[in-house]
C-alpha cells in the first residue's frame, strides 16, 4: 500500500473521529433493531418450504419470510462487526491521543476535531500555536505518521470481532498505565 493511501487513511480516521459517538449510538439502535428479541414474535415465524426441484436432495428452496429472516441475520451480524471495529476504533484514538504531547495534542485537536481550517479561514492555525508555518506542516506529518503506526494497518482497514476486543483490551490496559 502506497504511503500516500495510508496518510489519508490515517487522516480520514482522525477526521470522523468528532462523529464517531453518534456513529456508535446510531450502530446500537440499528443492533437493537435487527435483533429478534425486540420483533413481535408473528414476524419470526418461519414456513418450511417445499424441497428445491433444482439443486442437490438436501436443498430446501427458502420461503419469502424465511429468506427475510436469512437476510436480516446477515445484516445484524454485520452491524454488530462494524458497531465492534467503531468502538475498537474509538478506543485506539483515545490510546493514541494520551501518547501526544500537549502541543501535538492541541494541533491534532485543532486541524483534525475542531476543523479550524473551515471555521477560521482568516487566522492561521501555526500562529495561534505559536510556531513556524514549516514547523507546523512537519509537525502534522509526524503525528500522522505516529498516528498511523499506533493505529495500525489492521485497525485502518479489516478488524474482524476477535481482534476488536483483543484491541479493545489492549487500549484499555495501556490507557489504564497511563494515567497511572
Amino acid at each position: 500500500m502506497a504511503k500516500e493511501e495510508w496518510y489519508r487513511r490515517t487522516e480520514g480516521i482522525l477526521y470522523n473521529y468528532p462523529g464517531i459517538d453518534a456513529a456508535i449510538k446510531n450502530l446500537i439502535i440499528q443492533v437493537r433493531l435487527l435483533d429478534p428479541a425486540y420483533v413481535p414474535p408473528q414476524a419470526v415465524k418461519f414456513k418450511i418450504g417445499p424441497p428445491s426441484t433444482g439443486g442437490g436432495k438436501d436443498q430446501v428452496r427458502l420461503t419469502e419470510t424465511e429468506s427475510f429472516a436469512d437476510k436480516r441475520f446477515d445484516l445484524l451480524q454485520r452491524k454488530k462487526n462494524i458497531l465492534l471495529k467503531k468502538k475498537a476504533e474509538k478506543l485506539a484514538i483515545e490510546g493514541f491521543l494520551l501518547t501526544l504531547g500537549s502541543l501535538e495534542k492541541e494541533l491534532i485537536e485543532k486541524w483534525y476535531f475542531q476543523d479550524w481550517r473551515m471555521t477560521h479561514p482568516e487566522e492561521k492555525i501555526w500562529k495561534i500555536l505559536n510556531i513556524h508555518r514549516v514547523t507546523f506542516w512537519r509537525k502534522k506529518k509526524e503525528i500522522i505518521e505516529k498516528a498511523s503506526e499506533w493505529l495500525g494497518e489492521a485497525m485502518l482497514w479489516d478488524v474482524n470481532s476477535a481482534v476488536a476486543v483483543e484491541l479493545q483490551e489492549s487500549c484499555n490496559d495501556v490507557a489504564e498505565m497511563l494515567q497511572s
